[in-house]
């Protein structure tokens, strides 16, 4: 259910606007990019990469623990794919330009490892605002997200840029409100009459907020 939501919610292309950042960092190169993905989850976010970046030479991968997330990518493209887990990457060292988490667990040593000198990798966490209207209805005492800033998560990979990426949401479609809230962990954790409440709306104003860090290997 929750891959299913998450499909068709970033199918409205809603969230265009992160991975559009995410590809000005990434540079083109006519000989083409070894690109991965460690939390590629049903692969929406690397295709939408692949089209913007519009290279044929470009290889991706994908990885994810989830047997079922990946089944789905690989029915959606014929690039290599593995489910397996960020903290030890299947890998060769130095064997990738750009590698990209997002919303996924990662490991910086495993990072450091496999992207080759001179290469990028690409974090995007949940910045303090994300998705809080939704934390503000399941919660009685809500709090904002702690996003800890890149001097606190790297030290293996040097600090390129870091950024961060807000969106407002304004969605008048129940499904698009459904689909949201089940790809993400607040529709678990919410008490039965606060998930159905959520579930029944026909519109929603929240905002969706991106912390992302740019690292490189000197």
């Amino acid at each position: 259910m929750m891959l299913k939501a998450r499909k068709d919610f970033l199918e409205t292309e809603l969230y265009q606007p992160l991975i559009d950042y995410v590809a000005t960092h990434i540079k083109n190169n006519k000989s083409g990019l070894t690109i991965a993905d460690i939390g590629c989850g049903e692969w929406w976010y690397m295709r939408a990469l692949q089209t913007i970046r519009d290279n044929s030479d470009d290889t991706y991968i994908g990885m994810d623990v989830s047997k079922d997330a990946v089944k789905l990518a690989a029915k959606q493209t014929l690039w290599i794919f593995a489910v397996w887990n960020a903290y030890d990457i299947p890998l060769q060292e130095e064997s990738v330009d750009v590698l990209i988490s997002i919303f996924s667990p990662w490991n910086e040593k495993e990072m450091y490892r496999c992207v080759k000198k001179w290469g990028i990798a690409l974090v995007v966490s949940p910045g303090k605002d994300h998705l809080y209207r939704f934390i503000e209805m399941i919660r009685d005492n809500p709090h904002k997200h702690i996003t800890k800033t890149a001097q606190e998560n790297f030290s293996l990979l040097s600090i390129e840029h870091t950024q961060e990426v807000s969106i407002d949401l304004h969605l008048s479609r129940n499904k698009t409100i459904q689909d949201l809230f089940k790809m993400t962990p607040y529709y678990r954790k919410a008490p039965k009459t606060k998930q159905e409440k959520i579930l029944a709306l026909d519109v929603l104003d929240t905002k969706a907020h991106f912390a992302i860090d740019v690292l490189k290997k000197a």
